[in-house]
């Protein structure tokens, strides 16, 4: 018998493309403040992290969302 199987060597993508470049929050959109993007790797979590955490997952369509409260 044989088994096959194959390493996964790549190193994985993310990239944030909303809120664009120079954007800002405004009262409106405080608590619920949406950041997304691409990804490289579907079923993965994307964490962000700094004053604000939250984290995604990567979809099949190689993206990701979440909304943060910047209340």
């Amino acid at each position: 018998a044989s088994v096959l199987y194959s390493k996964d060597t790549g190193i994985p993508t993310v990239a944030i493309t909303r809120p664009a470049p120079n954007a800002y929050a405004n009262a409106a959109s405080y608590t619920a403040f949406t950041v997304s993007g691409t990804c490289s790797e579907s079923g993965r979590t994307v964490s962000l992290s700094g004053a604000i955490t939250a984290s995604a997952t990567c979809t099949g369509g190689n993206t990701w969302s979440t909304s943060l409260d910047l209340s």
